[in-house]
């Protein structure tokens, strides 16, 4: 995960797309959306070209874990909704991963549970008892459970605005989708975690136990499992959250596949259900 806080460097801007992987998934509230699945293919190979690039320039992947031509894929890819920058010229400088997963989906089948502290004798139990927890309250509230990765922006856009506007478009989605509790495993590098806690991250927790940070020689960093609530922002980011969620209606959004669209209610931003 390669997010750094923005400074004043100027680039050119950024429009902000989103990858639905079918239109059934998609909010009847979203105005501009498209079915193009030639379209869909070509901006999540940009994304995975991006993450390849990035992930290899900072040691978090090897050579051999890169297509031929030059993609970064997982498994989560072709399910999930992409949050992505793309310059004027159609280049993607910025994205994020957002994976809806299904009610009764196992713990074992999630993301976090290949990380290094599924592994670990010691904290196995705890995280899989905080991971059923965090799943029992989306549950209960009647929204979304989510896990939200493959994070990488351009190097040469690391200190723009780019890796905050993918952060908090993200957040918006979850919001704008009904609401969603989601996980993410962040980097300690970079001063990644610390952003993302900024916007409204916290620990992953259960009975009073915080998760630890752990090294995951997978990609060779400390690394921190956040949770999120889309209900729940930082206070200090509430007014920039807010302005993002209400342009989200309109932002372009790209489907794979047609679909049914569904409706849904949209809870606050800033109240908790």
């Amino acid at each position: 995960m390669l997010l750094t806080a923005p400074n004043r460097t100027s680039l050119p801007t950024s429009l902000t797309v989103l990858l639905a992987p079918s239109a059934a998934v998609v909010p009847g509230t979203f105005s501009d959306v498209s079915v193009d699945a030639p379209g869909h293919a070509h901006l999540l190979a940009g994304v995975q070209r991006l993450r390849a690039r990035a992930y290899l320039e900072d040691g978090a992947i090897t050579s051999a874990q890169i297509t031929p031509d030059g993609r970064h894929v997982q498994a989560a890819d072709a399910q999930s909704w992409h949050v992505i920058q793309i310059r004027p010229n159609g280049e993607v400088v910025g994205a994020a991963r957002y994976h809806v997963h299904a009610p009764g989906t196992p713990v074992t089948a999630l993301g976090v549970w290949t990380s290094a502290l599924a592994q670990d004798p010691s904290w196995r139990a705890t995280l899989r008892a905080a991971i059923e927890d965090e799943m029992a309250l989306a549950a209960r509230r009647g929204i979304g459970f989510a896990e939200v990765g493959g994070w990488a922006v351009a190097k040469e856009h690391r200190g723009s605005s780019d890796a905050l506007e993918t952060a908090l478009s993200t957040f918006a989605l979850a919001a704008h989708a009904g609401g969603a509790i989601a996980l993410t495993t962040a980097t300690v590098r970079h001063a990644s975690s610390r952003m993302l806690r900024r916007l409204g991250g916290r620990s992953l927790s259960f009975a009073g136990v915080e998760l630890p940070s752990y090294f995951d020689p997978q990609y060779d960093c400390m690394m921190e499992i956040l949770r999120f609530d889309a209900s729940e922002p930082s206070e200090r980011f509430q007014a920039l959250l807010s302005r993002t969620a209400a342009k989200m209606h309109a932002l372009p959004i790209v489907c794979a596949k047609p679909g049914t669209r569904r409706e849904v209610s949209l809870p606050s931003v800033a109240t908790a259900a």
